[in-house]
């Protein structure tokens, strides 16, 4: 039996391990291209397709923009998981 596309999907998707280092090569310009194209074919709510896409490819950009969002994500995950956050209000509920 031959594969199908949605069964090479399916086999990626079982098959991906988490990457937390990625590799500093640049991707060429016809592959960000291709990738934005197909973000562009995601569903959205009532087909209003709000998404907007940024391509950065400077790498200390990158880099304060990663950083901002790892001080960001603490600070929201502390006041989630605190006694007076979101997920301790529910828990003493």
């Amino acid at each position: 039996m031959e594969p199908t596309p949605a069964a090479d999907l399916f086999e990626v998707m079982g098959s991906t391990r988490a990457i937390r280092r990625f590799r500093t090569d640049s991707v060429p310009d016809h592959l960000l291209e291709r990738l934005v194209w197909a973000g562009t074919r995601a569903p959205s709510p009532g087909n209003t397709q709000g998404w907007d896409f940024v391509v950065l490819t400077d790498l200390e950009k990158k880099a304060r923009i990663g950083a901002a969002m790892r001080d960001i994500g603490r600070d929201v995950w502390a006041s989630l998981t605190s006694r007076e956050g979101a997920l301790g209000a529910l828990l003493d509920a």
